[in-house]
């Protein structure tokens, strides 16, 4: 399962979500208003963002929070080796923009923090670096989720386009293959949060200009093409 949660709305949801896990593990018991709470953790994972955030010039107030997403992603099962059923381990993946960064760091600089739903430690860190940036959670059958990272750079009026697929082992973001995604051949675009389009060009403009349809398998954790 994963649950997304963005625009001014989700956040809010996120927060309440965020200080309900904060009120039993990492904040000690006091009685705060929760716009007082909600501060504190803004507070706490931007500093968390700040202790790990590649270029150390970057200014608390350049980190903001943009998506939060709650699921399984470093892990799949624990207690896999027992009798007992599987229980999945849940962990926040928290999406910050870095803003104010040169064109060379990318003007959408995004930050993926990745915590502990226990413990609100952190697991991982990662970067994402282009212009534009989008990024999707993708569910799969054994209950591990995988990151895709799409990313757009336009320099000198010429638009170029990557697309990463990760995994999260051990604390490290681990690049895996993408089947049937080739940028040779157009612009990736998301539809919904498990289909993909390949176009012509990168603002669409009439059905001729897709090319191609990709739909997330669960099953086999990759892209298919839609016949």
């Amino acid at each position: 399962m994963i649950v997304k949660i963005k625009n001014k709305a989700g956040i809010v949801f996120g927060f309440v979500l965020l200080a309900t896990i904060f009120c039993s593990s990492c904040i000690a018991a006091k009685e705060t208003s929760y716009a007082e709470m909600f501060a504190e953790i803004n507070n706490w994972i931007i500093d968390k963002v700040k202790e790990n955030v590649e270029d150390t010039s970057i200014n608390r107030s350049d980190i903001v929070i943009d998506q939060i997403y709650y699921g399984s992603f470093s892990q799949k099962d624990v207690n896999s080796q027992k009798e007992s059923a599987p229980q999945k381990v849940d962990e926040i993946l928290v999406l910050c923009k870095l803003q104010n960064t040169p064109h060379a760091g990318g003007l959408d600089r995004t930050a993926g923090l990745l915590l502990s739903a226990d413990s609100m430690e952190v697991v991982a860190y990662h970067e994402f670096a282009a212009d534009k940036v989008i990024i999707n959670c993708l569910h799969t059958n054994s209950g591990e989720n995988r990151v895709l990272f799409l990313g757009t750079t336009t320099y000198q009026g010429i638009s170029t386009q990557e697309a990463q697929l990760y995994a999260i082992k051990d604390g490290k973001w681990i690049e895996l293959p993408i089947s049937n995604v080739d940028l040779d051949k157009g612009y990736l675009s998301f539809v919904d949060d498990n289909s993909l389009i390949v176009t012509t060009k990168e603002e669409i403009t009439s059905p001729e200009d897709i090319l191609e349809i990709l739909i997330w398998n669960q099953g086999i954790g990759q892209f298919v093409l839609v016949e």
